[in-house]
């Protein structure tokens, strides 16, 4: 994998998964090889990033890749720092 298909890989991977895992990783805000065997997902948000760093998710994801590409590739999960904007404060309604 190189750094110009990442984008193209990524959502076969997820694809191949099928289930709340891919659902969970779709929410992908950047992709980032920091190095050939190592693959950093910034997700949404923290809760996001949290499921699939999870042992199971991750390793799950992590064989989906090696199918996608034929290569080992460790994939590090990171939250995104972004604001959102969106989000507002409660308001009491009457």
């Amino acid at each position: 994998m190189h750094a110009g298909n990442v984008e193209q890989v990524w959502r076969m991977t997820i694809d191949s998964c099928g289930d709340m895992t891919s659902d969970m990783a779709s929410q992908y805000r950047k992709l980032e090889l920091s190095q050939p065997d190592n693959l950093i997902v910034t997700l949404s948000d923290k809760y996001t990033s949290d499921m699939c760093s999870r042992p199971e998710r991750k390793q799950k994801l992590e064989s989906a890749l090696q199918r996608t590409t034929g290569q080992n590739i460790r994939i590090d999960f990171i939250a995104s720092v972004e604001a959102n904007p969106t989000k507002q404060k409660p308001r009491l309604t009457r």
